[in-house]
């Protein structure tokens, strides 16, 4: 059977390829397809789905009191971040701008994180690969979520780890574990308002939030990327042959699909990065749900020299019980995680 003529292999293989040496040259992802095929068997294996989500009835804070906690937060952490976010706020680095449009914020837009006044028409995909740029929330300016204060802490907290003063990373560990310190961090800054007496359930909306985010990587565009990746290293090649046998090893994949899953990633626009999610929200739950001062200072003096680390030597500067990666029960973490905020959202009921 033919699933693809010449022409279409042809693509297919070439975007392959320059995605694998342009892209993923020396990152933990290209080096370890493997890893990420077995994770997304082992989440997919545990039999967890989505969370259904109200986000009807969120709490809402001004602006000025979401920044002030952040700004005590930082404080906790070290005064020098309280200190560097305020000169942010200051400098427009944070920067409140209003939108109409993705292309509007990304003109506007010279640094991230950015928040954003007002919604934006989000129907431009065209421009996608620019995402990496810039980064919006929605706030409003009388009032706005606890969801949006921790996202804005999420990304103030990029600031501090990427290297570059244009919210661009400098280095492939920078780049494959920058999700993992974010929301390494937004986890301890939602742990910091409990212990402070901070009540909303605005804090498991936004863990469910990131929950369904994995469940919608491994059933979305991501597994497949990652099928065809490692499959174009272990056979050089995909053709029908290799079709075939993606289809009898992978059972996930429906036939039928096959066609619509080599076309989508056909050129490198097609691409998405989302396995920095995928690996960094199980991580960052593993360890921020051990509570540990010392983890969060040890991952704070990394900030600014990931260059000198690879992944797994980042979980061993840590000094955890969690020091190989590979060892790491992604889909047990996964059931976890449901389990918590499913227990936690019906005491609370």
């Amino acid at each position: 059977m033919e699933y693809l003529n010449i022409e279409q292999y042809t693509t297919l293989n070439e975007t392959l390829e320059s995605y694998t040496n342009v892209y993923l040259k020396n990152s933990f992802y290209g080096e370890h397809l493997k890893f990420f095929l077995d994770k997304i068997y082992e989440i997919g294996n545990s039999g967890i789905e989505r969370i259904p989500i109200d986000l009807e009835n969120l709490d809402y804070i001004s602006i000025n009191e979401g920044t002030k906690l952040i700004c005590e937060y930082l404080r906790n952490l070290n005064p020098k971040y309280e200190k560097d976010f305020m000169e942010k706020l200051t400098n427009g680095t944070i920067d409140f701008i209003a939108v109409d449009t993705l292309s509007d914020a990304i003109r506007k837009t010279k640094f991230r994180p950015v928040v954003c006044e007002e919604t934006y028409d989000d129907a431009e995909n065209n421009l996608s690969s620019k995402r990496n740029n810039f980064q919006s929330i929605d706030i409003g300016m009388n009032k706005t979520s606890y969801i949006s204060i921790i996202t804005l802490l999420h990304e103030y907290m990029h600031s501090i780890f990427n290297k570059n003063s244009d919210g661009t990373v400098s280095n492939d560990t920078d780049n494959d574990l920058c999700e993992f310190f974010a929301i390494y961090f937004e986890n301890n800054f939602i742990n910091y308002l409990v212990s402070k007496g901070t009540c909303t359930d605005d804090f498991d909306i936004y863990k469910m939030l990131r929950f369904n985010s994995v469940i919608n990587t491994i059933n979305g565009i991501f597994t497949c990327q990652t099928i065809l990746l490692y499959y174009k290293q272990l056979c050089h090649v995909i053709d029908d042959y290799t079709i075939e046998k993606i289809l009898k090893e992978n059972p996930i994949i429906n036939p039928e699909n096959i066609y619509d899953i080599c076309y989508s990633v056909n050129s490198i626009e097609s691409f998405l990065p989302d396995y920095t999610y995928f690996l960094g929200i199980p991580l960052a739950h593993c360890f921020s749900s051990m509570k540990d001062r010392e983890i969060t200072e040890r991952l704070l003096s990394m900030s600014g020299k990931l260059d000198k680390y690879t992944v797994p030597q980042v979980f061993h500067a840590i000094g955890s019980s969690v020091v190989e990666i590979e060892s790491v029960d992604f889909g047990n973490i996964m059931s976890n995680i449901k389990s918590e905020l499913i227990e936690d959202k019906t005491l609370k009921n």
